[in-house]
């Protein structure tokens, strides 16, 4: 059985459809039996669309991956800060045109 350690640390590849096949059956067979990893994967896809969605915001497009190396937790708040200085330029730009 895959453990909760081995699943967290996957869910960013799984995300980003990273996973060897028996890699991606291997969580989702923990998956289905473990709400904990459940509710991270939740959060790790629902903070992909996010910064998806900041980028549209301001007319970028780039394929975003969640970094494997850190909690996104963390990284959420890093890009929020990216995305609010990037609309600030994009505002103060703006009205210099």
């Amino acid at each position: 059985m895959v453990d909760c350690k081995f699943s967290r640390q996957m869910i960013p590849l799984l995300v980003n459809n990273r996973l060897s096949k028996s890699e991606y059956y291997r969580v989702l067979i923990h998956l289905a039996q473990c709400q904990s990893c459940k509710n991270e994967l939740i959060f790790e896809e629902n903070f992909k669309k996010q910064v998806e969605q900041g980028f549209k915001r301001i007319g970028a497009t780039p394929e975003i991956e969640i970094p494997v190396q850190a909690s996104s937790r963390y990284w959420k708040n890093e890009v929020d800060e990216l995305i609010e200085g990037l609309i600030t330029q994009m505002l103060v730009f703006s009205k210099l045109k």
